[in-house]
């Protein structure tokens, strides 16, 4: 059984179906494959079967920082999961950010002062494109109040 030029080691399993392990390097990116199978004479030939690559559903786990002072001019924020790719996009209360890719684990956005003017709760998910994909579940960033000024003490001139 081979994986385009790729030998691919198999077990049989019953006379008509084999098991093979098709290493992740190989199907690095969506799109589409085709496994070939040699059967053996006599009858036998080469059978090329299609196969489907889809984008793993990308897994959102921790915000950094996960909260932040509302009213500051920019934030950078870190977002960190699994199973992200570099077409995969972080959306703030829905609407998509420009995103680094910076590995399949980590992906980072800055963002803008419209974005953190106001105290609240942001939703932040990661989307990933079709063919599979889809988009993470949320996590809060909390938009926090600038902490009053307190006196700290006084003393005469």
């Amino acid at each position: 059984m081979r994986w385009g030029d790729y030998i691919l080691t198999q077990t049989r399993v019953t006379p008509t179906e084999l098991d093979v392990t098709v290493p992740g390097d190989l199907v690095t990116s969506a799109g589409s494959a085709s496994i070939f199978v040699q059967i053996p004479l006599p009858g036998g030939g080469l059978i090329t079967l299609p196969y489907a690559i889809e984008n793993p559903p990308p897994l959102l786990s921790e915000l950094d920082p996960p909260s932040s002072v509302a009213g500051e001019p920019s934030l950078p924020l870190t977002v960190r999961g699994s199973h992200f790719l570099p077409s995969s996009v972080v959306r703030w209360d829905g609407a998509a950010l420009a995103t680094t890719y910076v590995n399949s684990a980590t992906l980072r956005v800055e963002l803008g002062a419209a974005q953190i003017a106001s105290v609240g709760e942001a939703s932040v998910t990661v989307s990933t494109p079709a063919p599979g994909g889809g988009t993470s579940a949320s996590l809060s960033h909390s938009l926090v109040a600038a902490p009053a000024p307190q006196l700290a003490g006084v003393s005469p001139f």
